[in-house]
């Protein structure tokens, strides 16, 4: 996972359960993790973070700024040294990583689930936790039997940019492509503010989220059913492309602007013509959707933000769900 938080002598924030991650970075555990270990393993505990006045210094003076305040954290490698992690107004309150570790043990508790990965992105501003959940979605496809796996996908941002955030995401088990469906009739996803709102209601929010989670799944599975049922052709796939990224109307065929629709088809055909992800599945609707994922997931272009790396950017927007738009279309195209 690029984008990982690392200390100078290569010791990084990142643990995973069982299976070691493709870049072999962070600590691996044997065994199942509680929150508290995944923490731990992770180095995202003790981080006391806390909010301090922001000044602006004017000559050799320096000047509050009223209503800001900065996140600091205490850093996790180098002893004695703060992060300033982002600013954020009156009304942001930062949850400490172990509290978040309590509403994930009840949520285990109750689910079933169990703890995969935790780490810290972008220098502390972002912390991810992932859990497999125990109800998996098993259906038949062209006369081989797929499994898709549901996880809940827990980021938090210290820095105000984003609620503390829950998503349920089934993964294809022979690819790990997040599927976002947006299936109207299942919520797949839990937010809550950064305020000093009573953590007994986030519990139970997050209780009614994963008892809706069987609903998904069922109805998941049936519509990843359906997709598997039917034949799609070439021409198909060409006319899902076009529509999900146009050529710009009255636009000149040299601009940026049209090269760049283009480029995105020629990658989405790419995929569905040679993508090893699609073996089994190739020929189908099934198959389509997963090529669009796919490219959205791994390929879809994207400029750094704010000198962000660009892969950061792309797994960030992933994962928050803002990628998501491509996808419900070309679902909603597919169904």
């Amino acid at each position: 996972m690029i984008g990982l938080e690392r200390a100078e002598d290569g010791r990084t924030a990142f643990a995973t359960a069982n299976v070691n991650a493709w870049h072999r970075l962070g600590t691996t555990t044997v065994g199942c993790m509680t929150a508290e270990q995944a923490l731990l393993k992770a180095h995202l505990n003790d981080w006391e973070i806390e909010k301090q006045p922001v000044f602006a210094k004017v000559g050799n003076k320096y000047v509050e700024v009223p209503n800001k305040w900065a996140t600091v954290r205490k850093n996790p490698f180098n002893e004695g040294q703060h992060d300033a992690l982002g600013v954020v107004g009156r009304y942001y309150e930062p949850v400490q990583n172990e509290d978040e570790a309590e509403l994930l043990n009840t949520l285990v508790s109750e689910s079933g689930a169990q703890f995969e990965t935790a780490g810290s992105l972008d220098d502390g501003k972002r912390v991810f936790v992932t859990m497999k959940l125990p109800d998996t979605v098993l259906f038949n496809g062209l006369g081989a039997e797929e499994r898709t796996e549901l996880y809940l996908c827990a980021l938090d941002s210290k820095d105000g940019s984003s609620s503390f955030q829950f998503v349920v995401s089934p993964i294809r088990w022979v690819c790990a492509n997040t599927v976002a469906a947006g299936l109207a009739s299942a919520k797949s996803r839990f937010s809550a503010r950064h305020t000093k709102k009573s953590a007994k209601a986030h519990v139970l929010e997050a209780r009614r989220i994963l008892g809706l989670t069987f609903q998904y799944t069922d109805e998941l599975s049936i519509q990843i059913e359906r997709l598997l049922e039917q034949e799609y052709s070439n021409q198909q796939f060409q006319r899902l492309t076009a529509s999900l990224f146009p050529t710009p109307k009255d636009a000149d065929p040299e601009s940026s602007r049209v090269k760049n629709q283009q480029e995105h088809r020629d990658t989405l055909r790419s995929l569905w013509a040679d993508s090893p992800t699609l073996e089994g599945i190739r020929g189908t609707k099934w198959a389509a959707y997963n090529a669009v994922t796919e490219y959205v997931d791994h390929y879809h272009p994207m400029k750094g933000a704010k000198g962000r790396d660009p892969e950061v950017a792309r797994a960030l927007q992933v994962v928050s769900g803002k990628s998501d738009g491509v996808k419900k279309r070309a679902f909603a195209l597919l169904s």
